[in-house]
């Protein structure tokens, strides 16, 4: 097992170049940011159109049809604005060297993305993962391996991402320097081979199944 750094910065230390983070320009999240707002203002004010309900055939029917066709530009807003917050996602690199704690370490079979990092409602802006993130914050920086090739990550843990000829090592090296293992249960070997390791390497204790749903 590789051997956790004892660097101050909690940045992880490896003996080869294998945690790196996305880049993006500054002008993916702005236009991202500004097309959904642009279509909040839009679903917003079409209620109140009446060359909108002049169109949908006008009085209350008209009115009905618009407040009903408006959840369509406010839904691809939210998307937007989501894709925006994914473009300024903190990199684990970057979280791990403003917080002092051991990190917490969470393992999930990379299809789990689909619904944990997504499940924008109009009720709420957090995604499921992102209130795993806020429920484990207390015990540490949240963080997680990220979908190697993926453009943007997900909102929730804070991803590393690393070739998949060194990811073993890898894990291995999280595994031991992390605080807490939290497991979201999948069918895929990888998560498999992860959590037999995690099952050796840590206490009962330092291991939490994700009950976030």
């Amino acid at each position: 097992m590789v051997t956790p750094s004892s660097d101050s910065s909690r940045v992880p230390k490896l003996p080869f170049e294998d945690f790196c983070e996305k880049g993006h320009s500054w002008a993916r999240p702005l236009g991202s940011l500004l097309l959904g707002r642009f279509l909040f203002c839009l679903a917003f004010a079409l209620p109140s159109s009446h060359a909108a309900q002049f169109l949908m055939g006008g009085g209350v029917l008209g009115f009905v049809v618009t407040v009903i066709g408006s959840f369509i530009p406010m839904y691809f807003g939210a998307r937007f604005i989501l894709r925006a917050r994914c473009y300024c996602a903190t990199s684990a690199e970057k979280l791990l060297a403003r917080d002092p704690r051991p990190p917490v370490l969470y393992f999930r079979p990379f299809a789990a993305d689909r619904t944990a990092g997504k499940g924008v409602v109009f009720s709420s802006w957090l995604t499921e993962e992102e209130q795993l993130a806020k429920l484990m914050y207390e015990n540490g920086p949240f963080v997680a391996i990220g979908v190697p090739g993926e453009a943007l990550p997900e909102l929730g843990a804070s991803r590393f991402y690393i070739p998949d000829a060194v990811w073993h090592e890898a894990v291995q090296y999280l595994l031991a320097c992390s605080r807490l293992v939290v497991l979201r249960v999948g069918r895929s070997p990888s998560f498999w081979w992860e959590l037999e390791n995690a099952l050796h390497d840590r206490k009962p204790e330092e291991l939490s199944e994700s009950q976030v749903s």
